[in-house]
């Protein structure tokens, strides 16, 4: 009897031996539930199985091989966008990424205003040579931009009658008007148009503020 006892404490003890044995197979070292993050998955919170330097509690992707997977962790890569054309709009959004530097631009980088840098001497609409560049530099970009039609705005100072001065800021747009179109810009493109004293944008009551009220500029139209 004493024998068969001994038989099956010694029989129960193997069975106990195997079941722990084949539990320890399943899950792994023989850790604490503590020490998962999560059992189902069995990450232990310390360990690193692909050695990417981050531990897997953390780690979506448990591979080595590169992360391909959505939500895997992956190298963030600083993106610079430019503005080619330093117009204050960035080229993911610039329509018209070669617009002149200084033109002023829409919210997508096209010019809407152009000051065209034509000053007049008083009672004057003849345009002087030094004050050609901005023109010819205009009319390159009529050139290369043939969906855009301009509006040739004339405006005087304060010196004289306004009469006089709306007569003569209509001549001021229309003498700029003809350079640009004898220089190869069709005159449909084209249109002027003179307000005489009404918009000045500097005072006109010193020398510097009536020269810059004497002034060309184009309003540029899709």
């Amino acid at each position: 009897m004493k024998m068969k006892k001994l038989l099956l404490i010694l029989t129960a003890g193997v069975v106990i031996n195997l079941n722990a044995g084949m539990v320890s197979a399943i899950t792994g070292e023989n850790v604490s539930k503590d020490d998962y993050k999560n059992k189902d998955r069995g990450i232990i919170v310390d360990q690193d199985v692909d050695g990417d330097g981050i531990i897997d509690s953390k780690d979506d992707c448990l591979e080595t091989k590169p992360c391909q997977a959505e939500g895997c962790q992956k190298e963030e890569k600083k993106v610079v966008i430019l503005d080619t054309d330093k117009d204050g709009v960035l080229d993911n959004i610039d329509e018209c990424k070669s617009t002149p530097l200084g033109y002023k631009v829409d919210s997508i980088g096209c010019s809407i205003l152009v000051d065209l840098s034509v000053q007049f001497d008083t009672n004057k609409y003849n345009i002087k040579t030094n004050y050609t560049e901005k023109l010819d530099e205009f009319i390159n970009f009529m050139k290369k931009h043939e969906n855009f039609k301009a509006v040739i705005e004339g405006h005087t100072d304060s010196v004289g009658t306004e009469k006089n001065n709306q007569i003569l800021s209509d001549n001021r747009a229309k003498s700029v008007r003809e350079y640009i179109i004898e220089n190869g810009i069709e005159e449909s493109r084209l249109e002027s148009v003179g307000y005489g004293e009404l918009k000045p944008i500097e005072t006109n009551d010193t020398i510097v503020g009536k020269a810059s009220n004497r002034r060309v500029v184009a309003v540029l139209q899709k």
